[in-house]
């Protein structure tokens, strides 16, 4: 006869077993497909099915892996996701991929994938990649073409090209939706903002280079002039400002569009160069910021370049 203490091992094995079932990174299908609907009318966990009659062999195909994804950005690496939302056909299959391509120096920065494991087929060149387990021990690896590397689900990861040539690789998720967090833009660049203060004290830094790591992760903006362009990073705030500072200045337009990655054409002025110099953070007032202003056009043109007010 099973005793009391059986009876609790049974029932211990079988509660592990179940709950291990729900940790799997997506939940089994109970049906052939369940092609998701993108806009449901109603938020589900996931997605809900479109109509058996109404699936499509495009809801299984994405083309979008083929040519290589631009890296001229600050960075210098592209991610091309070939997840649900790309795939609707996905949707209960507990699979997605994505390719990510570097260019020379290119890194794809810290992260975590909070709902897979990722595994990597390297397509061309060579990367260093690793990842980091909860005792903080590294893993790292060189990988180069036909070579595979894998960062388990939930841990710190990263991959850089330190080569001269671009790289790419495959990578492949446990997930139709794996989800990505990159450590620096969680931290430093959350909206609400955390508190300098938190930030500080977590990496034994002050609050001023806490500030200055924010401003270079804050959104982004474009200043163009008729020959130059210069991409900066300003807050809204700040930007409000400026604006009430260069409508005073003769032969300038500002346009604004806040809606189109915050676009700011400034032409006029013997090609006046608002440049990255004038948006430093220690301009506390309109007088401050117009002298930062002065000082930039004088720095880029001479002091023949600045126009009078």
């Amino acid at each position: 006869m099973a005793t009391t203490r059986d009876l609790g091992l049974v029932i211990g094995a079988m509660m592990a077993f179940f709950m291990a079932s729900f940790v799997f990174a997506d939940p089994d299908m109970l049906q052939d497909v369940c092609v998701a609907i993108l806009k449901p009318a109603v938020a589900v966990n996931g997605f809900p099915c479109k109509n058996n009659a109404d699936v499509l062999a495009n809801d299984f195909f994405f083309a979008g892996l083929v040519k290589p994804g631009l890296t001229n950005n600050a960075l210098g690496v592209n991610v091309t996701q070939a997840n649900v939302n790309q795939i609707p056909g996905l949707n209960t299959l507990g699979v997605s991929m994505a390719r990510i391509d570097y260019a020379p120096g290119g890194l794809n920065p810290p992260h975590v994938h909070p709902r897979a494991t990722e595994i990597v087929f390297v397509l061309t060149g060579e990367l260093n990649v690793g990842f980091v387990n909860t005792d903080n021990k590294l893993f790292s690896k060189t990988i180069k073409a036909g070579e595979v590397f894998i960062f388990p689900r939930g841990l710190l990861h990263f991959q850089i090209n330190n080569g001269k040539v671009p790289a790419a690789v495959i990578a492949g998720f446990n997930s139709q939706f794996p989800g990505t967090q990159r450590v620096a833009d969680a931290l430093f660049a959350s909206s609400p903002k955390i508190d300098n203060s938190v930030l500080a004290k977590t990496f034994k830094i002050g609050t001023n280079l806490v500030e200055e790591i924010k401003f270079n992760l804050g959104p982004k903006m474009i200043f163009e002039t008729n020959a130059h362009k210069k991409i900066i990073t300003l807050d809204l705030p700040k930007f409000e400002k400026l604006l009430k500072i260069i409508h005073k200045l003769p032969l300038i337009q500002v346009a604004f569009d806040l809606l189109t990655f915050r676009k700011i054409s400034v032409v006029g002025a013997e090609e006046l160069l608002v440049g990255y110099w004038f948006c430093s953070r220690s301009a506390s007032s309109f007088s401050s910021l117009l002298l930062l202003m002065r000082r930039s056009c004088e720095r880029l043109l001479g002091p023949a370049g600045w126009p009078k007010v």
